[in-house]
């Protein structure tokens, strides 16, 4: 009667844990049609969704092209509008980023354009209201003098993760044996300027900064980090935290710990956080296959001390079949004190097209295995090996690669495509079978397990199927409900998925 008892309690308990995820698509599309070639998902709400897709003329004489297209809640394509970045003396600025507002209701495209002739850089915005569907004319934030344009200095531009900020770090041109001199511009998520500072660093001036990274907060605090001495066995990764009143610097790195991919979170008091993996041999021999990724940790920026440090552990490593190469930070989040990192291995190939004529550059996509890990408030690392299916994707279906995290109940949920024979178990896998996918919702336990759950009906990459799902393309409409991208060889689809 007990085992009667206890084996109820444990269905009833695994049916409220269960999540039913169904998937809803239009009707398919060609995936050449102009103006929908390079969709990007944005402004999801309840009422629908807009996209953007900027495409170039494949010459550099030919004009490029920014599309914005309008879906109902129901994935319809309602219009689609075309423009273009703004231009100087016939050339056309380059495009940078394109963000959304805090309220939802307005895209800011942001483009860059260097000229000798007038010895100027400039930043533009362009806003496109998504009540009116128009597109502002172009206005400068920020404008450079230089001398050349190999040295016309550079922009970066960092949005919070709650979009409520937006900020710009400017680097002036370089200054023979001069100092590196900087400009922080914080915005408000409808980009109203909150704070502009300038400051001189004590690093010498260069004309390229790849060695960097820029951040800003949910708080408004522009965060920099910066790699020195990089090309030496033991170099110093520096953070800088910039406020409208002061700018601090930390030194994060230390003998035989050199963070190597990360970003920043905060916790609900402000607490300002970089989080993600680290490598204790800066310059491995390439023997050793590359620069291996040797744990995780947490760096307290707001005070300037290491919160955590752990390294993988050895049934990660046998999980993971090997070391840790090239793993990328997908997402960071803290909550209630506990850190939790989603990354997956990427790579992409590129090789210019030997077309003669051609002037398109062709990109290989790789991703997986994936890890899931979380830094518990005691500093303690949980932390599981996701796979599935890897594969070769090229130019436009590399978005086909990789997963999409999901933070649902309390918990981490991850969207991806599988091999549908891999999940059935079978061992001889013939004909078009091979190419079957099936979309998998797997959760991320609290016990540090992954729990795979296949999809077989979502509409996609099954035996009469002629698209897959493209996880990346994700976006969140409301608290159950999901619009989803699907791309094939000729034809592709959007769509909404909801979970319950």
């Amino acid at each position: 009667m007990k085992y009667k008892l206890l084996l109820l309690i444990c269905c009833m308990s695994m049916a409220l844990n269960a999540q039913q995820v169904t998937f809803k698509w239009n009707q398919l599309q060609n995936n050449m049609t102009q103006g929908l070639i390079n969709p990007v998902i944005v402004l999801p709400s309840s009422e629908g969704f807009f996209t953007y897709s900027f495409e170039n003329g494949g010459n550099p004489m030919l004009p490029n092209y920014l599309f914005i297209s309008n879906f109902s809640s129901d994935a319809n394509l309602i219009a689609t509008q075309k423009f273009q970045l703004p231009k100087r003396n016939q050339r056309e600025a380059s495009l940078l980023n394109v963000f959304e507002s805090s309220d939802n209701k307005h895209l800011y495209l942001i483009s860059e354009l260097a000229m000798n002739k007038d010895n100027s850089n400039l930043l533009y915005l362009q806003d496109f209201d998504a009540a009116t569907q128009k597109l502002s004319d172009a206005v400068e934030i920020q404008k450079l003098a230089i001398d050349k344009l190999s040295n016309s200095g550079s922009f970066s531009i960092a949005q919070s993760a709650d979009k409520s900020k937006l900020a710009v770090l400017l680097h002036f041109p370089q200054e023979k044996d001069g100092k590196e001199k900087v400009r922080t511009i914080v915005f408000d998520g409808l980009m109203n300027k909150l704070w502009e500072k300038e400051h001189t660093l004590n690093y010498p001036s260069e004309k390229g900064y790849k060695n960097e990274r820029f951040f800003v907060t949910n708080n408004g605090v522009a965060v920099m980090t910066k790699i020195i001495d990089e090309f030496k066995k033991e170099p110093q990764i520096i953070v800088f935290k910039a406020t409208e009143s002061d700018l601090t610097e930390k030194v994060v790195s230390a003998l035989e710990f050199y963070p190597t991919e990360y970003k920043i979170t905060e916790d609900a008091s402000h607490n300002v956080y970089l989080a993600g993996y680290y490598t204790d041999n800066w310059k491995p021999t390439i023997s050793l296959g590359g620069r291996k990724e040797k744990g995780v940790f947490v760096f307290n920026v707001s005070n300037g001390g290491l919160l955590s440090k752990n390294m993988w552990t050895e049934r990660l490593h046998q999980d993971y079949s090997g070391n840790f190469i090239g793993l990328k930070l997908l997402d960071l989040y803290v909550n209630n004190g506990d850190f939790f990192l989603i990354g997956d291995v990427q790579n992409v190939n590129e090789e210019m097209d030997k077309t003669p004529g051609s002037f398109i550059t062709n990109y290989t996509y790789k991703t997986g295995p994936a890890v899931v890990a979380k830094v518990t408030s005691k500093g303690e690392l949980m932390s599981a090996v996701y796979k599935y299916q890897e594969a070769n994707y090229q130019n436009r279906m590399g978005k086909l690669t990789s997963f999409y995290p999901i933070k649902k109940d309390k918990k981490v949920f991850l969207i991806a495509n599988d091999s549908e024979a891999i999940l059935k178990g079978k061992k001889v896998v013939v004909g078009g079978e091979v190419y079957w996918k099936a979309v998998t919702y797997s959760s991320f336990n609290d016990d540090g397990s992954i729990t795979v759950n296949p999809i077989y009906d979502s509409g996609t990459g099954g035996k009469q199927g002629v698209t897959w799902l493209s996880p990346s393309t994700t976006r969140q409409a409301d608290a159950n409900s999901y619009y989803v991208y699907a791309l094939g060889n000729s034809y592709h689809s959007f769509g909404k998925m909801t979970i319950k």
